[in-house]
């Protein structure tokens, strides 16, 4: 899979035509080669060779497909929350409920509303954690300070795990 970089790409105009792309199957590279010399033609291209790093994933190459993580991303996370170094074995105990009205709401929900937006986004990697995201994701109006907790714990589970296998996602070609 190649990473291709666009110079002078305008992506804040309003766009009036519909735009359609027919992906090249497989590992066809002549195609690609094709592709790559009409979007030249079209735009300023430059061919950055195999994809290693894309939108905070880091993507490896495998004989059986892809390994993509986004540990760089998760360390960084850990440390903008302040959560490295923590031990916690499990994000949201199984028997625990949320609540939308039992603990006052937080003062300003944008922290929250950030800490989820974020753990959101690691789920592309880490689909065990998609449930905790969507419970936390149903008090985005009104978060509380319990719920800010749990979201934080999830990293917290991270802090345990970072640097294990548990931070990919093994795509397969076929």
């Amino acid at each position: 899979m190649s990473q291709l970089d666009v110079n002078n790409a305008f992506l804040y105009g309003d766009l009036q035509e519909e735009v359609y792309i027919k992906f090249p199957a497989g590992n066809d590279m002549e195609e690609i080669d094709h592709i790559t010399h009409f979007l030249n033609s079209e735009f300023k291209v430059k061919n950055l060779g195999d994809i290693h790093y894309f939108l905070g994933m880091e993507i490896m190459r495998e004989p059986q497909g892809f390994i993509i993580n986004q540990r760089k991303f998760t360390l960084e996370l850990l440390e903008e929350f302040g959560c490295s170094g923590v031990v916690v074995s499990s994000p949201l105990d199984p028997s625990s409920k949320l609540h939308a009205k039992l603990m006052p709401p937080l003062d300003d929900p944008t922290l929250y509303h950030r800490l989820v937006g974020k753990l959101n986004y690691l789920t592309n990697t880490r689909p065990d954690i998609c449930v905790v995201v969507l419970t936390l994701s149903q008090y985005m109006q009104k978060p509380s300070i319990s719920h800010f907790s749990v979201g934080l714990s999830v990293f917290e589970v991270f802090a345990f795990r970072s640097g294990t296998r548990h931070t990919s996602l093994c795509k397969s070609l076929s």
